[in-house]
């Protein structure tokens, strides 16, 4: 059975899923209201309880991060549309030749989560991966997409990963992990 993302969450169920203690949760909350208080559709009061958007997560998640959580995290998104009716094959071989290129030049070590998926018309597929390079990698980055064939190719920064997750995992055909 497929649980119902809500779209409204208390402040004792968000507390739930951010695992933040009680007083930690209620400075967060002083935060969020100042911030949103013009905001109605996103954050209200009602009765006893507040009524918080799912979208503000983000905004109770843990600020603190350790050295390995800064090293793991992905900096920049990559889209590569290359020219022509290409299958799912062709954009994983794709994926992993830039990866490969990706990871002999750069001095550290080089993280991808891609995700493979078909056009809105239906015939095309391209290709979306987080990598934990900032956008200044932005040339060897698109030399590494256009070994083969001509491709479109967008580096940007990535500013927030949870609503990039929502569009990314939506209509993905494969996905998967490269990391050295």
């Amino acid at each position: 059975m497929i649980k119902k993302k809500k779209e409204f969450y208390s402040l004792r169920e968000m507390g739930e899923m951010v695992d933040l203690q009680k007083r930690q949760l209620i400075n967060r909350m002083k935060k969020v209201k100042e911030k949103y208080k013009d905001n109605k559709q996103l954050l209200s009061f009602e009765g006893r309880s507040w009524k918080i958007h799912w979208t503000l997560r983000f905004e109770f998640d843990r600020v603190k991060t350790t050295n390995t959580e800064k090293e793991q995290k992905f900096i920049s998104l990559v889209s590569i549309n290359p020219h022509g009716n290409y299958d799912v094959a062709y954009n994983l071989e794709l994926v992993n030749k830039a990866y490969k290129e990706i990871s002999t030049a750069s001095p550290v070590p080089v993280r991808i989560q891609y995700f493979i998926e078909q056009g809105e018309l239906g015939k095309d597929y391209h290709t979306h991966f987080k990598i934990n390079l900032t956008p200044d990698y932005q040339k060897l980055i698109k030399r590494a997409a256009s070994v083969y064939t001509k491709t479109n190719t967008d580096v940007r920064y990535i500013y927030e990963e949870h609503q990039l997750m929502d569009y990314l995992e939506k209509d993905v055909t494969v996905q998967g992990f490269l990391s050295s």
